[in-house]
């Protein structure tokens, strides 16, 4: 049998490595939102008060990876050219227009051409503004739409 000190320590000992493992995860967000434009402007396209700092998840918060996190895994975790070009979720947006690069010119460090407006480029269903016939109010409506019919 464990001691009240021994079992206070090894409680302990497990919150203080969660902890840690937690604050790794939140940097490594911060470390891979740093190396895309507007990394830290990207909002959750069904609720855009809120923002979406594990860009390449399913989740907002982490997750199983989407297929913009694969093309971005596969790219050396950079933002490249072809990560630029690319349309991640298939929406008809390249990576670089929902990210206010659409000229594919920004680098580490830089201002992005365009810092509103920016969408998820891992999540279909958000358009960038320029995009004619498209837009989140389109998303937001589905969305209020489908929770009325499950609330009914």
């Amino acid at each position: 049998m464990w001691s009240t000190v021994e079992r206070t320590t090894f409680a302990l000992s497990v919150l203080f490595v969660a902890l840690i493992l937690l604050a790794g995860e939140a940097r490594a967000y911060g470390m891979y939102q740093d190396r895309i434009p507007n990394g830290y402007n990207v909002k959750d396209p069904a609720d855009p008060r809120r923002s979406w700092p594990a860009i390449g998840h399913v989740t907002a918060s982490g997750g199983p990876i989407n297929q913009f996190g694969d093309d971005f895994n596969a790219q050396g975790r950079r933002w490249t050219i072809q990560l630029c070009r690319m349309d991640s979720d298939g929406d008809g947006a390249s990576n670089g227009e929902e990210l206010g690069d659409p000229d594919c010119e920004w680098r580490v460090g830089l201002e992005p051409k365009r810092t509103t407006g920016i969408t998820h480029p891992g999540m279909k269903g958000d358009y960038p503004p320029n995009m004619s016939g498209h837009g989140n109010s389109n998303l937001r409506s589905q969305k209020a739409v489908q929770i009325k019919s499950e609330t009914s």
